[in-house]
């Protein structure tokens, strides 16, 4: 399996320090299918970050505001601040088996 890089923060949805007056959503997988598909509706009414191991989606479609993390490594101040000050995470990320 490939070394993963870490998270780095590049978000342009993220505005730390606002006034938090919507909900802010965690959505590991959303480069994904399911992810893709509650996008759009989570990001009208939610602050969402956007995590996944890469920042294209199956079709090869770039996802605007995804950071590219790798949530596997056991270095978990490597992605602890993705999840500060977050009122719901929605984990729809999976590491597929070498083979599969």
């Amino acid at each position: 399996m490939p070394r993963l890089a870490p998270c780095r923060r590049r978000d342009p949805h993220f505005k730390q320090g606002a006034g938090m007056s919507r909900k802010r959503i965690v959505i590991t997988g959303a480069a994904g299918a399911i992810g893709q598909r509650m996008l759009e509706p989570l990001r009208q009414r939610y602050d969402v970050v956007l995590l996944d191991v890469t920042d294209r989606t199956r079709d090869g479609n770039s996802v605007p505001g995804l950071e590219v993390c790798d949530l596997t490594t056991a270095d978990r101040d490597a992605y602890r601040a993705h999840f500060r000050s977050a009122d719901a995470a929605v984990h729809l990320a999976f590491v597929r088996a070498p083979g599969m």
